[in-house]
């Protein structure tokens, strides 16, 4: 099923410039996760056009990943070197999009742990002291989203 989905975006997308193809497709995911997360960081700081972008990004990203990981082009040692852990195990399902459906759902969710449940550190905090109150959670997302360098993507 999967391999149906994605031939014909290997045609449009990995075929001119193999090499390059590779190395992007290989590099996608993080790029994927990474734009998941921009985009809720922006969501959260209540920058809705900017989430808006972040998420079409990190769509895209994932579907050159998932057609170049169809391809045979992304070598073991590229997806160890670039790809979170975490997507070995999403990797299941009826289509890309369910996928990525997924990968967004725990990407995303990261991101709002991130914001809400952990210190300047990334370290838990302790339940009674989560960020619970709608300005705070938006300057906190800010302040990562700039940390972030998210305005790069």
């Amino acid at each position: 099923m999967l391999r149906r989905l994605i031939a014909p975006a290997l045609a449009l997308d990995l075929l001119p410039g193999m090499g390059a193809a590779s190395e992007e497709g290989a590099k996608a995911p993080r790029a994927m996760w990474t734009a998941f997360e921009c985009g809720t960081y922006a969501e959260l700081a209540r920058k809705a056009d900017r989430a808006s972008d972040h998420y079409a990004t990190g769509l895209d990203a994932g579907r050159r990943f998932y057609a170049a990981l169809e391809a045979g082009t992304i070598t073991d040692e590229e997806l160890s070197q670039h790809a979170p852990m975490i997507l070995g195990s999403l990797n299941a399902g009826p289509s890309v999009d369910f996928i990525l459906g997924r990968v967004f759902h725990y990407a995303t969710d990261a991101a709002r742990s991130d914001v809400s449940q952990e210190d300047q550190h990334g370290l838990p905090l302790p339940i009674k002291d989560w960020l619970l109150e709608p300005e705070l959670i938006a300057t906190k997302a800010n302040m990562l989203y700039s940390a972030g360098n998210c305005d790069l993507l």
